[in-house]
């Protein structure tokens, strides 16, 4: 695997590690602040409503379905109950969703969103104290549909993760594109080097083209080798051309003295046991 595909597959891999994260903490934000907002309008509500009960002669026993109707809003169902839990009054909206009772059984918090969740049903359910002449009558129980919390996660969910895979394609793609125009010189340097080493030329020079950064600095400094080993080649030539002359030269001082010399020896051989001046 070369370089360019190795730095591109760590950046697709940084990259998405980064966005997933992102897209992570954008969920959780979002979760939080949806939950937050539906609390709030659940708390307003409720407000509203005890408001508008505490302020009449009878207070909680005397809320009707009509009442109710006109007090919640569009997208909420309101109940009243009594302390022991004994329901006074439910909104349309409250009837239409067919809660069972034993949905609420569990709920205890007061002036608290709650998310309760039980087969298909999905709701937040907010229950506030209401206290007529400083006394406490019952509670107002706020309900309010979760399917709208997770359909927008689910839509944000949708629009993220197609988001994060084609910013980490895109994002990719370009570095690789990148990676290889950085690495375009070093293709050419190898090619230069690999001829060199194929016609052992010593007198060939890399190319160093292109700003003045890494690449151009290496091929400066590979330059600077080629220069060293052709200079250290042309010293051992002139070594070997010195020392071929120098055989040579006495090669021929000591021929003609080891010619005599050997004739010598040679008559020497032949008449030296029979002439007497030998």
């Amino acid at each position: 695997m070369n370089i360019r595909t190795r730095l591109t597959i760590q950046f697709i891999l940084t990259m998405a590690g980064i966005l997933g994260a992102f897209a992570v903490a954008i969920l959780l934000f979002t979760s939080l602040n949806l939950d937050k907002g539906i609390e709030v309008a659940m708390h307003e509500s409720a407000i509203a409503i005890t408001s508008h009960i505490s302020q009449r002669p009878g207070g909680l026993y005397t809320s009707s379905q009509q009442e109710l109707d006109t007090l919640a809003p569009p997208d909420m169902a309101v109940q009243v109950q009594d302390q022991s839990g004994k329901v006074l009054a439910s909104s349309t909206s409250w009837k239409e969703r067919n809660l069972p009772a034993s949905l609420l059984q569990n709920v205890f918090a007061t002036d608290q969103a709650q998310r309760v969740t039980r087969g298909k049903i999905d709701i937040y359910l907010y229950r506030h104290a209401v206290f007529v002449g400083g006394r406490q009558q019952g509670y107002v129980l706020v309900v309010h549909s979760a399917e709208i919390s997770a359909l927008a996660l689910r839509l944000l969910i949708g629009f993220l993760i197609p988001g994060v895979i084609v910013d980490v394609g895109i994002a990719g793609l370009l570095v690789w594109l990148l990676v290889r125009r950085a690495t375009r010189p070093l293709e050419r340097l190898a090619a230069t080097a690999s001829e060199i080493a194929a016609v052992s030329d010593h007198s060939l020079r890399l190319q160093a083209e292109g700003p003045p950064d890494e690449i151009t600095r290496m091929a400066h400094t590979i330059n600077g080798m080629l220069q060293s080993l052709e200079d250290a080649y042309h010293q051992v030539q002139e070594v070997n051309d010195l020392q071929r002359q120098f055989l040579a030269d006495v090669s021929h001082e000591l021929r003609t003295p080891l010619t005599i010399m050997l004739s010598s020896l040679d008559l020497v051989k032949r008449e030296g046991g029979t002439d007497p001046d030998f």
